[in-house]
């Protein structure tokens, strides 16, 4: 009791100084550059929608972090680089938003087209929605962006954040009008004819010619001297950090994105938990970026970047090599790839499950000694434990197999490709099953063939011999449900036993339910999967890890009617002219065939990408405009969901 009283009381302290001195270290270590040339090109915006991201390119060398959110307006009737554009600038389509923005924009035109439909608004909720309409639809005419600089490149006291917003307002006067006609706090602030005011910790500083707010943001509110001080500091730079992320998540720069430096800001971070696993976590990691927007194939993508040691982070094989040089019959329809742990990776994360319950401020070479020889002892127990539940050891399987598995569906149906670490191994343990009488298994020419027992069938010979007369019904259908079930889902579940066949080509073998699709498959392929994945998917075949991928046929032609569709609705709503007639069929746009979706998990020595492809349909770009903080939230829950064996990613997640 005593040692808990000590420890609750002592805590704090030590994290802060820890906290401290790992900040300090940070400060005297020379920070390794990975800055990089942008390779962004803005698409073409029309004046009349919005204007461009203004700070993207201007983040000085000590910015830690920078976000940027996107106008949704602007965001999403603006050009991204992709086959819709054209849509998107047609003459008719700008003129429909001009004109859905004036009424928007107008509280008695606004209120009178909302009577008509039924709505009748009291005189407080038409002062809101006229405000925020026409903060939305007319003032706010671009994206926000945001940056926190620190001289110490760290998180501290002395970090300085600087926000930019712009506007379509042309004078102070009617900045501060705007901001006194806000129904909720109309004295929250105001300027004085340089543009400028305080409030809070908070300076704001409004440039009229140029129509942007900036607002410095840190301990105490700055003067006007210098805050242009650090308004003239904004200069463009040719190479940054952030641009490494950026120019692998949007290639537009004015989309959803957030980047944060992570470079000795270990014991910063980690501080508030006081976790071993963050704390190591944090460590191995330099710089983590989110967001969403077009990449180099013009295709829409939201994704995860994570820059560090991946080798040490994810315990990846130094010698893994993805094997996905077979042949399909046509492009296939669609594929999903998992990875195949290593022993290592499991141990790794057995560590971290340990690691996780210690704080960080106890940890030393000693206790890292005894987590890992824990997790080795608790690896030992499992595979004990599969071992006699399933009557032999599936664990070798794991250094044998991988590192990846492979399920495709194509002109011919489904098939499934498995990797193969260590051929001599993996025939090595078949042989062994065999000889103890656990598995039926021979190879005549080229075509191996593995018979094993259905676990299930033990299962359900076991239950009715519990109470036979209960389970008479289900046990006479028996042979007809099993047959239902393979007719209609293409699933034999039920059979007394499961038969393999496949063939070898390379470090991968081809495995079905009959030797006919083996030999099929192989006769008839010709379409390599590997090019096929880079070519189609965007998908780097040697860094994947997981992937569930899919072609989508006319995607942008639904897309472009549905589009045609939501203006003539607005039209109607607002009470405007337009005239769909006026707009171009699908087939005279350069529209692709098709797109993909999907989801990608890849890794390579520097870098762990999480990426939602969904090819140039803006849909999911808009929901992820509107509710970004709740984007993040849902590409993190898909993370976490996939790491959720990893405690280390899991206590993160959580905390």
């Amino acid at each position: 009791m005593k040692l808990k009283v000590i420890l609750r009381k002592c805590l704090p302290a030590m994290m802060t100084s820890m906290a401290t001195c790992l900040t300090l270290v940070g400060l005297v270590t020379a920070n390794v550059s990975y800055a990089e040339k942008s390779k962004v090109k803005p698409p073409k915006i029309d004046q009349s929608v919005g204007q461009y991201a203004y700070l993207r390119d201007k983040l000085p060398d000590n910015a830690v972090a920078y976000l940027r959110v996107a106008q949704p307006v602007v965001h999403f009737f603006s050009a991204k680089n992709r086959t819709n554009d054209q849509a998107l600038q047609h003459r008719e389509s700008v003129k429909a938003l001009e004109s859905f923005r004036a009424v928007l924009s107008d509280q008695a035109l606004l209120t009178a087209q909302l009577e008509k439909i039924g709505f009748s608004l009291d005189q407080y909720n038409q002062e809101m929605i006229h405000y925020i309409a026409t903060w939305l639809y007319r003032d706010l005419n671009g994206p926000i962006e945001a940056m926190v600089i620190d001289k110490g490149h760290s998180i501290s006291a002395m970090s300085q954040g600087l926000i930019i917003v712009p506007v379509a307002i042309d004078s102070v006067a009617k900045l501060n009008q705007i901001l006194a006609d806000n129904p909720i706090n109309p004295a929250l602030l105001q300027l004085d004819e340089q543009g400028f005011g305080t409030y809070e910790q908070a300076s704001f500083y409004f440039d009229a010619e140029e129509q942007r707010l900036f607002v410095m943001v840190g301990v105490a509110p700055i003067n006007w001297e210098a805050m242009q001080t650090q308004i003239a500091k904004l200069k463009h730079q040719r190479e940054h950090e952030m641009y490494t992320f950026e120019n692998q998540i949007d290639l537009t720069g004015q989309s959803n994105f957030l980047w944060f430096d992570l470079r000795n800001k270990a014991g910063v971070l980690s501080a508030p938990i006081g976790n071993m696993a963050v704390m190591e976590l944090l460590q191995q990691v330099e710089g983590i970026a989110l967001g969403e927007g077009t990449n180099e194939d013009a295709q829409g993508q939201m994704k995860i970047i994570v820059k560090g040691d991946m080798n040490t982070l994810l315990a990846l094989d130094p010698k893994r090599k993805n094997d996905f040089n077979f042949e399909t019959v046509e492009a296939p329809l669609g594929a999903v790839i998992l990875p195949i742990p290593t022993q290592a990776m499991v141990e790794k994360a057995l560590y971290t499950s340990f690691a996780s319950q210690m704080p960080a401020y106890l940890v030393d070479e000693a206790v890292v000694a005894d987590f890992q020889a824990e997790a080795k002892a608790l690896y030992q127990n499992i595979q004990a434990k599969l071992s006699t539940d399933l009557g032999f050891d599936p664990m070798p399987l794991l250094n044998a197999l991988g590192p990846t598995m492979t399920f495709y569906y194509d002109d011919l149906g489904p098939h499934a490709i498995i990797g193969l670490r260590d051929k001599k191994q993996f025939y090595q343990w078949l042989n062994t099953q065999k000889e103890a009488g656990l598995v039926q298994y021979d190879q005549k020419g080229k075509m191996h063939h593995l018979v094993m027992q259905n676990p299930l069938i033990p299962l359900l010979v076991d239950k009715i011999s519990q109470d036979p007369k209960e389970d008479l019904t289900p046990l006479t259908f028996y042979p007809f449900i099993n047959e239902y079930v393979a007719n209609i889902y293409g699933v034999r579940a039920l059979d007394l036993n499961w038969h393999f066949y496949w063939t070898e080509e390379g470090d991968y073998i081809r495995i079905n339910r009959l030797p006919q699709m083996v030999m099929e498959e192989d006769r008839l392929g010709n379409e390599k999967f590997d090019k096929w994945l880079e070519r189609s998917q965007g998908i780097n075949p040697q860094e994947l890890l997981f992937a569930g991928t899919m072609n989508i046929k006319n995607g942008d032609r639904n897309w472009y009617y549905n589009y045609l569709q939501f203006l003539q609705n607005s039209a109607d709503v607002l009470g405007v002219e337009f005239d769909v007639n006026r707009m171009p069929r699908a087939d005279q746009l350069d529209f692709a065939q098709s797109s993909r979706v999907g989801l990608q998990l890849s890794a390579n020595d520097q870098f762990l990408y999480l990426s939602l492809d969904y090819g140039a349909d803006p849909s999911t770009s808009i929901m992820s405009t509107l509710l970004f903080t709740g984007s993040s939230i849902f590409m993190s829950g898909i993370l976490a969901g996939f790491l959720e064996q990893f405690p280390i990613y899991e206590s993160l997640y959580y905390n």
